[in-house]
């Protein structure tokens, strides 16, 4: 929803090389209608880097040459897509009447560009640190006139996150995490831990879980759920579908170093893949603890180690998207 008072209004501006013409204004939420006068071809690239900290960024740009709209995620954080994920995406898009027009809207996580009232339109996701929340608008081998611009701060478009999920105060401990339309991405070459509020000795504890395919990075890893954790994740199970070993995995941390305590492999004969929705359960009650992949039961044992505590989510050297995570406490 945008507020009622613009942020920013300019007007019958040359943008150039080495000046920033919306400098000193940290946002990450807003929405910006610009528009360039390119009939004046002295500049081969003009648009705003947002979402930017130092050499972090997402590039939102028009090139006049190429007649093209782009926005580039390339430097936008170390979040890694994958390899069937572009960072970059471009739409071609001609002037009108020597002019373009650049409408955005962009919400921490996301950015919608509409070109020429709509004539191309991008969507994409963004992952940016939390400090990440400057903007740039440039110019590139010369200078471009720019008509107007009025920037609005926003209210944010989700009224709640998008995840599908009854756990709610979430803490990031460690990676990068965002919740996306697809579910609660995390990413991470370590071990890597997001908390929730939801505090509980038994339970029920499940959630589809993805582990994409980010083989450019050698990355494909795991995604588990945690649960009876302290508040740092350094003590805590996870359960886990780890597809680069093949196997569910029941762990134990302890003082930050997990130890396989159960493994499942089907004897051999297990199957996971990547870009695969797995449903995975944890029922806990007391000491027992049992975990079902895809409704059949693969763990079954009794461990005292943990008796009560948060539950959460973990990465381990792996992009991994989290959905229809639900968590129910038994009596």
């Amino acid at each position: 929803m945008r507020n009622k008072q613009e942020k920013k209004v300019l007007k019958n501006l040359m943008v150039t090389e080495n000046k920033n013409l919306l400098s000193g204004i940290q946002e990450n939420k807003y929405e910006i209608i610009a528009e360039f006068d390119v009939s004046n071809k002295d500049a081969q690239e003009f648009g705003f880097q947002i979402q930017k900290e130092g050499s972090e960024n997402t590039k939102v740009s028009y090139n006049i040459n190429k007649q093209q709209l782009s926005v580039d995620r390339t430097h936008s954080g170390s979040f890694n897509f994958g390899k069937n994920v572009k960072g970059k995406h471009s739409a071609p898009m001609l002037p009108k009447e020597g002019k373009i027009k650049l409408h955005m809207f962009v919400d921490h996580s996301s950015v919608e560009v509409f070109g020429n009232d709509g004539t191309a339109v991008i969507t994409d996701q963004l992952f940016p640190t939390l400090s990440s929340n400057k903007i740039k608008l440039y110019s590139k081998g010369g200078a471009v006139k720019l008509n107007s611009l009025k920037m609005y701060p926003l209210k944010s478009i989700w009224n709640k996150s998008p995840v599908d999920t009854n756990l709610s105060g979430w803490k990031n401990i460690s990676g990068l995490w965002a919740d996306t339309i697809n579910g609660k991405q995390g990413r991470s070459k370590e071990d890597s831990f997001t908390l929730s509020s939801k505090e509980a000795k038994n339970f029920t504890y499940e959630a589809k879980i993805k582990v994409l395919d980010d083989s450019v990075s050698n990355s494909t890893g795991a995604g588990a759920l945690v649960f009876r954790s302290d508040e740092q994740a350094n003590n805590a199970y996870a359960a886990n579908v780890d597809v680069l070993n093949n196997q569910i995995k029941l762990i134990a941390f302890r003082d930050g170093i997990g130890k396989d305590l159960i493994i499942y492999d089907d004897g051999g004969k297990l199957d996971l893949k990547t870009n695969t929705d797995y449903h995975l359960k944890v029922t806990a009650e007391g000491e027992h603890i049992q975990v079902y992949l895809d409704d059949k039961p693969v763990i079954d044992t009794m461990d005292p180690t943990f008796s009560k505590g948060y539950a959460g989510l973990n990465v381990w050297n792996s992009t991994s998207l989290f959905n229809e995570v639900k968590f129910e406490t038994v009596d």
